[in-house]
């Protein structure tokens, strides 16, 4: 018999989603974060035949890609974002907070697509303006643990 246990350790792609703000940008099909980090090469002779690096500046983004809604407020806050070169407070979270990652960020990129036998879809990135904060709960909400 399979554990069982595994299936509440786990988080499905589908719970997660990128905000504008309080709300979601809807469609949503693929979301990602990324996070990165530069190093700064500290080495000098002392070091001998190693380099030494010690950590540098990070910065992140994330990206969506979906389905668009007709009259949807959050890809309606998204491309107004863009429009005007305001940052959002862009977030990456699933309903019960298990993950939670958030930050200022500016729209690096919208496309809208319209083939002629689909529907239209859009995808977009975000640039992170600043440090991201993990606001990840420990628990999950729902279990009143």
């Amino acid at each position: 018999m399979a554990d069982t246990t595994i299936k509440d350790k786990v988080i499905r792609g589908v719970e997660l989603l990128l905000y504008a703000g309080e709300t979601a940008i809807g469609g949503q099909k693929s979301t990602s974060i990324s996070m990165s980090a530069d190093t700064i090469d500290a080495s000098c002779k002392d070091a001998g035949d190693w380099y030494i690096n010690i950590s540098g500046p990070k910065q992140w983004s994330a990206s969506c890609d979906g389905i668009v809604y007709l009259n949807d407020e959050g890809y309606k806050a998204a491309v107004n974002a863009f429009m005007n070169s305001t940052a959002i407070t862009a977030v990456f979270k699933n309903e019960k907070g298990t993950i939670h990652y958030e930050g200022e960020a500016y729209i690096t990129s919208l496309d809208l697509d319209a083939p002629y036998e689909d529907l239209t879809s859009y995808s977009m990135e975000v640039s992170g303006a600043g440090k991201l904060e993990d606001k990840t709960t420990t628990t999950d909400p729902s279990s009143g643990v």
